[in-house]
């Protein structure tokens, strides 16, 4: 996945664009999940648009089933994975210091602290799993975990695409342009930093460009 900075995000970004998914694609992941850890992971993914790294911190206190959402917090107590354990320098968003954290996991960009409508497409699996667990860790211990589980979907599925994780972030935000949600709207969801970010995937949804053809043509 390449190392460091803008120049990784940049790549990452391009791989996610050239292998988002159609709808025939998404529904095909979908129905060759087999047993409750692909299910979870690719449902979860494809309807709420979380990043890995937020999906394997997930706790059942997150969910507010009333309201209808989910809702990430900024920083949370964290011992079970290995980058969280260890001290490391981060800097303090509301004052630009740099302070020395362990024992805690934070979200990548304040924005990342967000509300996600629980959407009907995600709901059951959600529900099912959180009536008997109360953190995805629990069956989902890391991302590299996420990550082929992600692959072994994709691979039951017979997809000619390169599907990870973030191809799943990517493919929720298509569907949200395809359903003419605006960039704004997206961005808030996706918990992007940039509003530029959510108007390219405006403009790269095939749903989105499927209906407009339908539509004007």
């Amino acid at each position: 996945m390449g190392k460091g900075g803008e120049t990784r995000g940049n790549k990452f970004g391009a791989k996610t664009k050239r292998n988002l998914l159609t709808d025939e694609e998404v529904d095909r992941l979908i129905k060759a999940c087999e047993g409750e850890a692909q299910e979870l992971v690719v449902r979860t993914l494809l309807y709420t648009g979380m990043r890995i790294s937020e999906f394997v911190h997930m706790r059942k206190t997150w969910l507010n089933w009333k309201g209808g959402f989910l809702q990430i917090p900024e920083i949370q107590p964290c011992d079970l994975h290995y980058e969280c354990r260890r001290s490391r320098v981060v800097i303090d968003w509301s004052t630009g210091e740099r302070a020395r954290i362990s024992g805690m996991w934070r979200v990548k960009v304040p924005e990342a602290a967000r509300a996600i409508p629980i959407l009907p497409e995600a709901e059951p699996t959600l529900r099912r799993f959180f009536s008997r667990h109360d953190a995805v860790a629990e069956l989902v211990p890391s991302r590299v975990d996420a990550w082929w589980i992600v692959k072994g979907a994709a691979k039951r599925a017979k997809l000619n695409k390169r599907v990870f994780p973030h191809v799943l972030r990517g493919t929720f935000a298509s569907i949200l342009a395809g359903k003419d949600f605006d960039g704004l709207s997206i961005q808030s969801i996706l918990g992007w930093k940039s509003i530029k970010t959510a108007d390219e995937y405006v403009r790269l949804s095939p749903q989105r460009l499927v209906k407009m053809m339908k539509e004007k043509w």
